[in-house]
């Protein structure tokens, strides 16, 4: 199994932005429709600190927020208790019916075909190793959202939304990483 880092996680700035004013919402993606009300749309756009549009994927906004405090377990694969790889991979099946390796850098190794960072599109993950050499293998990951956040496993808050701009994040940068698996 894959730990997640043992090190506190920045506090997070998030603005909030005006949510998008349509009444009612669908959102397709690969594995069904995904229909969210304007105040479910609103209370994301609140919650994650940027705007949530019909043409996000709002089933992984939807399914991120569900996970949202879940407390860090090393091994751990759902809402009782996870790690970074066990978050990704319940998110992952759940979302896209696709089965990823269990461990952080098979993911990155198996899984997925490696992107720059300003290639990132929500759902794509993010890979950090957080013993500060980001030549070797990754040891921690998270699901990219947009605008610059993704979703992180804090061993203190579980599962947070952080800020790839951080300190921390940009000095621990490997890659992006986008699945490749059918």
């Amino acid at each position: 199994m894959s730990s997640c880092s043992q090190n506190s996680q920045p506090k997070e700035e998030t603005t909030v932005e005006p949510a998008p004013t349509e009444e009612k919402t669908t959102r397709t993606n690969s594995r069904s429709s995904y229909s969210l009300s304007q105040e479910e749309l609103a209370k994301l756009t609140l919650t994650f600190g940027f705007s949530i549009y019909s043409t996000d994927n709002t089933l992984l906004y939807s399914k991120v927020y569900d996970w949202l405090g879940t407390p860090y377990l090393y091994g751990g694969t759902d809402k009782s208790g996870a790690d970074c790889s066990g978050f990704i991979c319940s998110i992952y099946r759940e979302i896209y019916g696709k089965r990823l390796e269990r461990q952080t850098c098979k993911i990155f190794s198996e899984n997925c075909e490696r992107i720059d960072k300003e290639e990132l599109k929500e759902g794509d993950l993010v890979f950090f190793n957080t013993n500060g050499n980001t030549n070797a293998d990754p040891n921690y990951a998270g699901i990219y959202l947009k605008n610059g956040k993704f979703e992180s496993m804090s061993s203190s808050k579980g599962v947070i939304i952080s800020n790839l701009s951080s300190n921390y994040y940009t000095r621990n940068w490997v890659a992006g990483g986008r699945v490749t698996i059918d």
